[in-house]
């Protein structure tokens, strides 16, 4: 669903007024794993913790600074804590596929946004480590191999001109976002498993179509 939704967007979008862009960033994220166990008790033995990620998206900006953007990304979240003295490791890799919206105002060079998205997470590789026994979650069907999450993003953009005049060429950004996970991760379990993350990006974008 979330791929029709995708095309459907870069097929309207790229076709009304308005500018497109390309962007590409690096992301540090720092996540964390909310746990309950069987009897509905909240783990606080998980904290939050960096990890890494990238990603490229398209972003089509009306006139009136609404705009519109498309995104694929790849996105680790690791876990650590410390249970009955003995040491407990996840660490999740996903495929993120989004959609998001907000607005940006275009007036100057430097450029305030903010936005909120919808992603769903495709997981690739997880891996749990209790001591010094590995786990592979997805061979083992432990955890779901998909994720839902919302998030709330803001940020400031910075677009470099052509000499001796106002054409846009490219820019970079700094972004600061807020994820939540919504869907319970653990398979078959009393046990209930959700993700957290928060992130910083630096990146850069492209101007890519001259506007209507």
């Amino acid at each position: 669903m979330n791929r029709i939704l995708l095309l459907l967007s870069l097929f309207i979008f790229s076709h009304a007024s308005g500018q497109d862009y390309l962007s590409m960033a690096f992301a540090q994220h720092v996540s964390k794993l909310n746990f309950k166990d069987s009897k509905g008790k909240k783990s606080d033995a998980f904290g939050f913790e960096p990890s890494f990620g990238y990603a490229l998206n398209y972003q089509h900006v009306f006139k009136q600074g609404v705009y519109v953007r498309p995104e694929i990304a790849y996105k680790k979240y690791v876990a650590n804590a410390s249970i009955s003295r003995q040491r407990l490791d996840y660490a999740f890799h996903y495929l993120d596929i989004s959609i998001g919206m907000g607005y940006i105002y275009t007036k100057t060079r430097c450029r305030p946004y903010a936005g909120i998205s919808v992603s769903t997470s495709a997981l690739f590789k997880a891996s749990q480590n209790i001591g010094v026994v590995h786990y592979d979650l997805i061979s083992e069907k432990k955890i779901l191999p998909v994720d839902v999450s919302i998030a709330a993003y803001a940020g400031v953009q910075y677009i470099f001109m052509e000499r001796n005049s106002q054409n846009e060429r490219a820019g970079v950004f700094l972004e600061a976002g807020y994820a939540h996970g919504l869907l319970q991760l653990e398979k078959d379990s009393g046990q209930k498993l959700s993700t957290q993350d928060i992130s910083f990006r630096l990146g850069i974008t492209f101007k890519l179509l001259t506007g209507n």
